[in-house]
């Protein structure tokens, strides 16, 4: 099970390098903003929805490239039995965990209220998140 593991985490790592390199093109191109990448399952998610999304490119690009950590540290536990490799696999697999956790909460703060603010690109910062603003915050 080791190869489809690594293939896996092999296109885990370039999902999270397209989506940072997504993420750096909305950061400094506002006319990225105008017409964002149509997807199909956009339609499913609704307006809103599918514009918090993505507004959250750098909280998925965290969530793809923990998960290819993840992966290489289940292809590294299960091909190597001596006790360093479980070792370095189990470490591996608690820092793929921490980071997919991360990852989905920012993903999920940023859908919902359009926060932190210093990881939600620029021209995006003044819309709201699925939630209302609260008053006298002036969003």
């Amino acid at each position: 099970m080791s190869v489809p593991d690594l293939l896996v985490a092999a296109f885990m790592a370039a999902g999270a390098v397209l989506r940072g390199w997504q993420a750096r093109r909305a950061w400094h191109d506002a006319q990225w903003w105008q017409s964002p990448p149509d997807l199909p399952w956009k339609i499913l998610l609704g307006r809103k929805i599918a514009r918090g999304v993505d507004r959250a490119l750098i909280p998925q690009a965290i969530i793809l490239a923990s998960a290819a950590v993840l992966m290489a540290g289940l292809a590294t536990a299960t091909v190597l039995s001596a006790e360093p490799a479980r070792d370095v696999a189990n470490i591996s697999n608690l820092a793929g965990g921490c980071g997919l956790l991360l990852g989905t909460g920012l993903a999920f703060s940023i859908i919902v209220a359009n926060r932190p603010d210093w990881l939600v690109p620029v021209p995006c910062r003044d819309e709201r998140g699925l939630l209302p603003a609260r008053r006298g915050h002036g969003r």
